[in-house]
């Protein structure tokens, strides 16, 4: 706790851009504090934000998923996890994304995942629900 309000107080007063993480790494250690396993860790990429919104590709073994996430004051958190259909205006939305954000999200994600190996994107697209927190329906034992 020290040291993440020392790193808050560096980030605000610092002059250059290397003392802050960015959001991209925060997301990805949001994600592998949670789900990372010791014999399985998850890879998370890409990460796009929009606002206090963001999208998060991941696999975990021969798993894979999105997830969106919504920044809560200074933290990240994990709202669910999905397949498709967070590549959809219609699944963000329901998620409570506004119209404005979600298209945002959703250009900026089609736009990183046309760099993204086709089987990594099948991964992605494999999780074949949508699970809000804890995330214990499609976890298992602390597993993606």
């Amino acid at each position: 706790m020290i040291f993440r309000a020392l790193l808050m107080a560096t980030c605000l007063t610092a002059s250059t851009a290397w003392a802050c993480p960015t959001p991209e790494h925060q997301i990805k250690a949001v994600i592998g504090q949670q789900y990372d396993q010791a014999e399985l860790k998850v890879d998370t990429w890409p990460v796009v934000v929009a606002g206090k919104h963001a999208i998060a590709g991941w696999t975990q073994g021969e798993r894979g998923g999105r997830a969106l996430l919504q920044k809560q004051g200074e933290q990240w958190q994990v709202m669910l996890c999905g397949g498709a259909g967070l590549r959809q205006r219609a699944g963000l939305l329901d998620a409570g994304v506004g119209r404005a954000t979600a298209d945002k999200l959703l250009a900026r994600l089609a736009k990183a995942e046309q760099a993204i190996p086709a089987e990594r994107r099948q991964r992605f697209d494999s999780f074949d629900a949508m699970a809000g927190q804890p995330h214990a329906a499609h976890h298992g034992q602390a597993a993606h």
